[in-house]
Parts: C-alpha cells; structure tokens; sequence
C-alpha cells in the first residue's frame, strides 16, 4: 500500500448519475430530430416548387410554340398577300409606262421584270391556295389575277409589234376588269386576316 496521496486519489470523484446520461442522450436526439425536420421541410417546400417551375416551364413552352403557329398561319398569310399585291401592281405600273413611252428597249427590260414578277405571284398564288383549303376567295384571286397576266402579256406583245392602240384595246378589254376583281380579292383576303388575326 502507498503511503501518501496515490495519483487516483487526486483526481476528484465524478459520478454520474443514469439520469444524466439519458438526459445528454436524449438533448442529441431532440436536435438531430430539429435538424431532421428542418431538412425534410426544406425538400418538402423545394420538391413542389420545382415541380411547379417545370410545369410552368413546359406551359411557357407549348405557349410559345401555339404563338408561332398563329403567327405563321395568320401573318404569314398576310405578308403572302402583301406580296402579290405589291407584285401584281408594280407589274400593272410597268404595263402603264409601256403604253406611254413604247420605247423598245423599255418595254423589252420592263417585259423581262414582270416576267419575274407573275413568276413570284403565281408561286405565292399556287401556296395560298394549297394552304388555305382553296377558299372560294383565293380561287377567285388566282381566276382573275391569271386572267390579267395574260392579257398584260398580250398587251406586251403588242407593244413589241409597236402597236399602242391594240395594246390599249387589250388594256380595256382583257386587263382593267381582271385587274380591279384582282385587287379587290386581295383588299378582301387582307382584311379577312386581319380580322381573324384580332380574334
């Protein structure tokens, strides 16, 4: 046995209770449990409102999608209309400057530009009636813009042969109707879309 203080004997005595430990233990699992639950309230909220994001997301999506169409089917068919129209009547002008100059040089490059301008409309024509189902309205535009390319054809050959007066007949009697029931159509498809595109 050692005399004097052993160093076991220093150290003071602690015990512990059963209830303190239980007591420690139990203040560990009540903050993992509060870290538990702020995490799983944290994913709880984050989960739907991702959720919610993508299927806003997707409806942006099929939203910009259906905007597309619209445009492509009600502006597009005006812009179509617009260019006939913007065609036709720059053709119809040259026809104009033909008969009051009937220079042949003149009439041979304006001859060769209307070429490529009935050309354009007749291609647009042909679109809008596969596309539009042929509507009566279209069909009556290619009916009566036909009927006036051909008679401002005619009236260029004329031209050629240095007939002004045959020209001009053909003016009265083939293009002038033909070309009023042309642009009228045109105003009255215009108008349709522009109606349609408001709604």
């Amino acid at each position: 046995m050692p005399i004097g203080p052993t160093l076991e004997s220093r150290r003071p005595s602690v015990t512990r209770l059963p209830n303190q430990n239980i007591a420690r233990k139990s203040m560990m699992n009540i903050k993992l449990n509060m870290k538990g639950k702020l995490v799983a309230l944290a994913l709880g909220s984050a989960l739907p409102l991702a959720l919610l994001l993508a299927a806003a997301l997707v409806g942006l999506r099929g939203g910009s999608d259906r905007i597309s169409e619209l445009y492509e089917r009600q502006f597009s068919g005006f812009g179509k209309l617009a260019e006939v129209d913007g065609n036709v009547a720059r053709a119809d002008i040259n026809i104009l400057r033909m008969l009051a100059i009937a220079d042949a040089k003149m009439v041979a490059e304006l001859k060769q530009e209307n070429q490529k301008r009935f050309e354009a409309a007749d291609r647009i024509i042909d679109d809008l009636v596969r596309t539009s189902g042929e509507a009566n309205a279209v069909l009556t535009l290619r009916e009566s813009y036909r009927k006036m390319r051909d008679g401002m054809t005619l009236q260029v050959e004329f031209l050629e042969r240095g007939d002004r007066e045959g020209a001009a007949r053909v003016n009265r009697t083939q293009v002038k109707d033909n070309a009023d029931r042309t642009f009228g159509t045109l105003a009255r498809l215009a108008a349709e879309h522009s109606a349609s595109a408001e709604k």
